[in-house]
């Protein structure tokens, strides 16, 4: 049920905010659980996981699984604000932590030329 699933995500945010780790560990398992979007609904509830998820303590534990995600998610008009939101997250991660993953996801050839630019960018910095 859609509305008994958004008053338990929005009770686990207020969770997190008070600073519960299990709270942040069951609603990151739940993200983690969910397929790759394929509607803009998809890509707009993870969008919204990820806003709830996303304070400086839990950096570490998001970027592993944010690079997976990246990688396995097909770059298209439907996915295109879910990737731009994980790269906005990586412009505040500390290079050396993302740079081997993207550098590899650059080589294969993964990405749109526009996409590999801001990656680039991101890995200049």
């Amino acid at each position: 049920d859609p509305e008994k699933r958004d008053q338990a995500i929005s009770s686990l945010s207020g969770l997190i905010a008070m600073g519960n780790k299990e709270a942040f560990r069951v609603l990151f398992k739940f993200l983690g659980d969910l397929p790759v979007p394929g509607t803009i609904e998809a890509v707009h509830f993870k969008k919204r996981l990820l806003r709830l998820l996303h304070r400086p303590e839990t950096r570490d534990v998001l970027t592993p699984y944010l690079l997976d995600e990246l990688y396995r998610t097909p770059s298209n008009n439907t996915t295109r604000q879910w990737m731009s939101d994980i790269l906005t997250f990586f412009e505040h991660v500390p290079v050396e932590q993302i740079s081997s993953r993207l550098e590899a996801m650059i080589q294969e050839g993964k990405f749109s030329y526009r996409l590999r630019k801001r990656i680039e960018e991101i890995l200049e910095r």
